[in-house]
């Protein structure tokens, strides 16, 4: 991960997220994330990813897959988190 920017605020046990860009696996990646920490199951968050390369992802992988070119992923989460 580059180039994070990242704007928030945390008021009220409540962290708010409405803007998180960085640069992951070669691709850009922006998102939001809403998280009241005392109601975790009412935490969300969104991301899009863009351009990421697959053999950065398959860097992390436990045994080499051969993954080759470029995957845009779009996700929405809503819950708990742990």
């Amino acid at each position: 991960m580059s180039d994070a920017r990242v704007e928030g605020r945390w008021a009220g046990g409540r962290l708010d997220l409405p803007s998180v860009h960085a640069r992951v696996f070669d691709g850009e990646l922006r998102g939001s994330l809403v998280l009241p920490l005392d109601r975790l199951h009412e935490s969300r968050g969104a991301f899009t990813l863009l351009r990421a390369r697959l053999p950065q992802v398959d860097a992390l992988a436990p045994e080499p897959l051969d993954l080759r070119g470029e995957v845009d992923v779009e996700a929405a989460l809503e819950g708990d988190p742990r």
